[in-house]
């Protein structure tokens, strides 16, 4: 038995006023990303290279208790987790800067983030009290955000197991991505190989002569979703519906991509003991 992180991504669910809630936490991390970069960015330029990590994120979040006393009644209403999550993916952020700097690609400098397209709310660190069982499912409950529930479906680990979480809304529709501990059998050894060769107009090309189709889009339904969009006025109620409408198609097609791609690498995985891929980038053969 192997002890390895596990990811469940659930559908949530929550109130109108839920929604309009995470939408309003989101904007605020988005600000204080923005806030927390601009601060370290004025420290690179003044201290140079050499003192450039000179503030790290545990610098910064010392000072959240002096920016949860200047804002109470939202940063001092949220959990203190969720903006530590936000100089944890800032500090992610640098440490990329950095490396690509180190390995002479080109560095990327960290950009600020658009308080529309900061969709995912990131904990640090979890407690096993955020999520609790109930007879319709689940209950995950965080300071200052809505309660967010899950239908009775897969069962998840227990709660003392729960190792990080993030909370993701794409258009109206909300996800939860939780990470376990959990124990698992490793599978018998297998000395056969494969070799995998990843194609434009398919998907897969296996060495054993096995074609992996590529998954076809119902380019008609989005086409329409995407003509709607674009008769309305942007910036309009007509237009936000139409924009929501066209991101939940958007992404239900995202999670049947996903499963069918699970799907093939697990049964490759249960076949092969070795698999080799080629060292492509992706980018250029499109």
């Amino acid at each position: 038995m192997a002890v390895i992180h596990k990811t469940y991504q659930v559908r949530t669910y929550t109130t109108s006023a839920g929604y309009d809630r995470l939408a309003h936490v989101l904007r605020n991390c988005a600000r204080l990303y923005n806030a927390a970069l601009e601060e370290w960015k004025a420290a690179y330029r003044h201290k140079g290279h050499s003192l450039s990590m000179s503030r790290t994120k545990f610098d910064q979040m010392k000072e959240l208790t002096g920016v949860r006393e200047d804002d109470p009644e939202f940063w001092g209403s949220v959990s203190l987790q969720v903006a530590r999550g936000v100089l944890v993916r800032l500090d992610r952020a640098r440490q990329s800067f950095f490396r690509r700097v180190q390995t002479g690609e080109t560095p990327g400098f960290p950009r600020f983030k658009s308080s529309r397209r900061w969709r995912t709310i990131e904990l640090a660190e979890t407690q096993r009290s955020m999520v609790k069982s109930c007879s319709s499912g689940y209950v995950l409950k965080i300071k200052g955000l809505p309660t967010l529930r899950i239908r009775k479906g897969q069962e998840l680990p227990p709660s003392e197991d729960l190792k990080a979480m993030t909370i993701t809304m794409r258009g109206r529709r909300l996800w939860v991505n939780l990470t376990y501990a959990v124990s698992m059998e490793t599978f018998p050894k297998n000395d056969d190989a494969v070799g995998v060769d990843m194609g434009v107009s398919e998907r897969l090309v296996l060495s054993t002569g096995e074609v992996v189709k590529r998954r076809r889009k119902p380019n008609e339904r989005l086409k329409r979703a995407q003509q709607r969009l674009s008769r309305c006025r942007k910036g309009s109620r007509e237009w936000c519906k139409r924009r929501d409408v066209l991101a939940n198609q958007q992404d239900r097609e995202r999670i049947r991509n996903r499963n069918e791609c699970h799907r093939v690498t697990t049964d490759l995985v249960k076949r092969f003991g070795l698999i080799a891929v080629e060292n492509l980038r992706i980018r250029n053969m499109t």
